[in-house]
């Protein structure tokens, strides 16, 4: 778990042990079983990457990390974001840990439309008071 209760490496983890398992059966003899499970493990690894991917494209809900020049800025950018009717579910706003501790937010957002997620991200990069965004 990250800061940001999101889970990372959930993968690596389930295929380590998955590798370990299949290691184990091989050395009590039981290859057939083994090369099985390495074989399903691998198309399943394969699929599902696939299928993440175009759901991650797709997703009407995501969450974005914005720095914004100064406070102020977070305001208008709300305003913005009404303005292109994009609905904010949840905003979290703290200061930055850099030098200049510019503010930033994360930011979870939903969208009427699928396929309007690329022209919203180009359109917060393009915004005067945005530094950087991120697609979480």
């Amino acid at each position: 778990m990250t800061g940001k209760n999101q889970i990372r490496g959930l993968t690596t983890a389930a295929g380590l042990w998955t590798s370990a398992c299949v290691g184990l059966a091989i050395g009590i003899g039981f290859a057939e079983g083994a090369i099985f499970t390495l074989i399903f493990m691998m198309l399943t690894l394969k699929v599902l990457t696939r299928v993440d991917v175009l759901l991650h494209r797709y997703a009407k809900v995501f969450d974005l990390y914005i720095e914004f020049d100064s406070s102020k800025n977070v305001s208008q950018f709300l305003q913005r974001m009404q303005e292109l009717e994009v609905k904010v579910n949840t905003l979290e706003l703290t200061k930055g840990k850099g030098p200049d501790k510019v503010p930033s937010v994360v930011i979870s957002i939903e969208m009427q439309k699928k396929r309007m997620r690329v022209n919203l991200l180009d359109e917060i990069r393009t915004l005067e008071f945005v530094r950087y965004v991120e697609e979480l």
